[in-house]
């Protein structure tokens, strides 16, 4: 049996799928043969392009679409990978649709929706499904091992409306050690978001909102402890 083949077994999967179809044409590359052998830096410019694509113009329909198929992928797509290329191939993934989701669209519609389809998923953080578990790269670079998680990224750029939906789905709660988001509102460079005077304006009154909305928070959960 080839290396190609040891890479990657298909036994089923949905010809319409986004991640199986991207990933059919990787391994099918001449030049990615051996991917074992040249590692992800080979194949995740292909992956970021793909995807890249795709989200710099979807909807929310669209948007629905793809994380369906991401959850197919994972859940149904009878692909097995030797453990390596499956972790990072999933890491690729995961790290663009976050980027392009928290860093570049900005969006609250699109974050509540990416917790509606995998709400499910949220109490297990080593699953490959809870992606506002998973970490990204807010400036993107090829490196799908390395980065922030979404709570982190929304802590530092202090986009208040976003984090209120954070919040909703009990992302705070759930947080390690949720001290050090509340210490990365008050304390993080406000480097991100700041252009001109207005904008300095605009992220202090976020930053005061986001403070407000952990205080709530965390002080619920306080009350907990002590019962």
């Amino acid at each position: 049996m080839s290396k190609s083949s040891k890479l990657c077994r298909r036994t089923s999967c949905p010809r319409s799928n986004i991640f199986c179809n991207l990933l059919d044409k990787i391994v099918k590359r001449p030049s990615l043969q051996f991917l074992g052998q040249w590692g992800y830096h080979c194949y995740e410019p292909r992956i970021y392009r793909t995807l890249a694509k795709i989200l710099r113009y979807v909807d929310l329909d669209g948007f629905d679409i793809l994380l369906t198929d991401y959850i197919t992928f994972v859940e149904k797509s009878g692909y097995h990978f030797e453990l390596n290329f499956n972790l990072e191939f999933t890491e690729i993934c995961v790290n663009t649709i976050l980027y392009w989701v928290f860093a570049r669209k900005g969006n609250p519609e699109f974050v509540e929706l990416l917790l509606k389809k995998t709400k499910d998923y949220v109490q297990d953080r080593s699953c490959n499904l809870a992606l506002i578990w998973r970490t990204f790269t807010p400036v993107y670079c090829p490196s799908p091992l390395s980065g922030i998680t979404p709570l982190l990224y929304v802590a530092q750029t202090r986009q208040s409306n976003i984090l209120k939906i954070l919040l909703q789905y009990g992302i705070l709660e759930r947080e390690k050690n949720p001290t050090n988001i509340v210490l990365t509102i008050l304390l993080y460079p406000s480097r991100v978001r700041i252009m001109v005077d207005h904008e300095l304006v605009d992220i202090q009154e976020d930053a005061k909102t986001c403070l407000v909305l952990c205080s709530r928070v965390l002080s619920i959960i306080s009350i907990r402890e002590i019962e």
